[in-house]
């Protein structure tokens, strides 16, 4: 993609790829009668007059949405149920900030089937109507997520682009960091539960399938992993935030068959938040590999590779990152 005067972005050619097939469906969602005061004064289609807007009655709640992607060369491997960090959707997986592929555009050339889903309240799951009327929503202002994204000191931050300082080497394109907040979406942090309801009924559809998750995702996908061991191939941690609290032994060694994946990128030490969520992380690691579960890390400094923020797969080097990701995946499958 090229952006034209204006702002406005046009499609440029790239080499192209099939698919065999997409789908769409929706995981979850149950029942619910919900009482709900009515609206006043609400005009619903362009030129109608207002009106009282009756919304206590029925509803389905809880629901998943899931988009698949079927590559048209598959490689036989299992597929790759993509799952976003906290305050984010599907988006996270598709078109960088700076209009190069996605990580689910370069795993589907890879032969991959990927499925991106917006969890419970996320996107197009949408927010049940309960929510509204018995929690509040939690939102990530920008410079929050500078600081929490790991983009740059911070006092780094400032309103204006043209004075924020993010880090010496950092690849993510900060040019388009306004670009990207508009990913941002508000949760409702009490909702939990229904997310990892639906999270267990979605790998149940699968005979087996490798969970792919990123920051507030990786912790859904390590639950279900122990919930559902015989139905994950793998299990990728892009960047997690956290991990299941209080596993016994025994329930980590059901997961011997599961290899574990673990990427971690750059700017640690100018991040105390990050270095309480990695200790958390690195505990329970140490904990499956004690119990003999396969378990690969990738410290992206450490060998090498610096400058990547909390979403390597946007930074410049997005490519080279799945590319490291795409061969465990194919040694770990054999």
């Amino acid at each position: 993609m090229e952006e034209e005067d204006g702002g406005q972005l046009s499609v440029t050619t790239q080499s192209s790829f099939s698919l065999r097939g997409m789908r769409s469906f929706f995981v979850g969602g149950e029942h619910q009668r919900i009482e709900m005061a009515h609206t006043d004064g609400v005009a619903l289609a362009m030129g109608s007059e207002q009106r009282k807007l009756q919304q206590a009655g029925d509803y389905q709640t809880g629901q998943m949405y899931v988009q698949g992607f079927l590559s048209g060369d598959p490689n036989g491997l299992p597929p790759l149920l993509m799952w976003h960090g906290g305050g984010m959707t599907g988006v996270t997986w598709e078109t960088t900030p700076d209009e190069r592929p996605g990580w689910t555009e370069l795993a589907l050339r890879d032969g991959f089937d990927v499925y991106v889903s917006d969890a419970v309240e996320r996107g197009r799951s949408s927010v049940p109507p309960d929510a509204i009327t018995g929690m509040d929503p939690v939102f990530r202002p920008k410079e929050l997520a500078w600081k929490i994204f790991r983009m740059g000191p911070e006092d780094g931050y400032a309103s204006d682009p043209d004075d924020r300082r993010p880090f010496e080497g950092q690849r993510f394109p900060v040019d388009r960091y306004d670009y990207f907040a508009n990913q941002f979406v508000a949760r409702w942090p009490d909702l939990t539960p229904r997310v990892e309801a639906a999270y267990a009924e979605y790998i149940q559809i699968f005979d087996k399938a490798v969970l792919f998750a990123h920051s507030q995702g990786c912790g859904f996908a390590q639950q279900a992993a122990l919930n559902a061991p015989d139905r994950i191939a793998a299990v990728v941690l892009i960047e997690p935030s956290g991990s299941p609290d209080q596993v016994g032994m025994e329930a980590l060694e059901r997961l011997l068959h599961v290899p574990h994946l673990v990427v971690w990128g750059d700017f640690f030490a100018d991040s105390p938040v990050w270095q309480d969520y990695r200790a958390t992380v690195d505990a329970h690691v140490e904990r499956l590999i004690a119990a003999g579960v396969p378990v690969t890390v990738i410290d992206l400094p450490a060998i090498g590779i610096t400058g990547n923020s909390h979403f390597p797969m946007m930074d410049s080097n997005s490519a080279e990152i799945w590319s490291l990701v795409a061969d465990w995946l194919r040694s770990a499958n054999q």
